[in-house]
């Protein structure tokens, strides 16, 4: 029977965190229907903002279709950082980046609007557009 020595039981210790990581890396997002559906969702979005910006004809089958994986990434929780940056940034092209206080805002869309912008700017600030709902009503 042999005995493990304390400095293998340190060595072994030490070496947890990167034995975890590793282990972390190679199994499947907890979130991965989540991001596969954000990810089908920023092509439709792209796909409609390119049909806008260029006065193109919108497809109605096209944005029934956005408008059903919205509403599927609405009902899916979140179950890591990822997927909360997903529903994010959904939200956020919803807003059109833009998060500035509204005047007739309550507390509840205050904050969820506050939360959303955090995720933003953690994980897309480029997507941030301050002013932009504004600057597309004075047009």
């Amino acid at each position: 029977m042999k005995l493990t020595s304390r400095r293998s039981a340190l060595v072994l210790a030490a070496g947890m965190p990167a034995i975890i990581r590793a282990r972390v890396a190679q199994s499947p997002p907890k979130d991965i229907d989540l991001l596969q559906l954000g990810e089908q969702f920023d092509v439709l979005a792209a796909h409609l903002d390119h049909a806008i910006e260029h006065r193109l004809p919108v497809d109605w089958v096209h944005l029934e279709e956005l408008s059903r994986v919205e509403a599927e990434i609405l009902q899916m929780p979140a179950l890591s950082m990822e997927g909360f940056y997903t529903k994010a940034r959904v939200a956020c092209w919803a807003t059109l980046g833009d998060f500035e206080r509204r005047e007739q805002a309550d507390a509840y869309e205050r904050m969820a609007r506050s939360i959303i912008r955090d995720l933003i700017r953690l994980h897309r600030p480029d997507l941030e557009q301050l002013g932009a709902l504004r600057k597309l009503v004075e047009s």
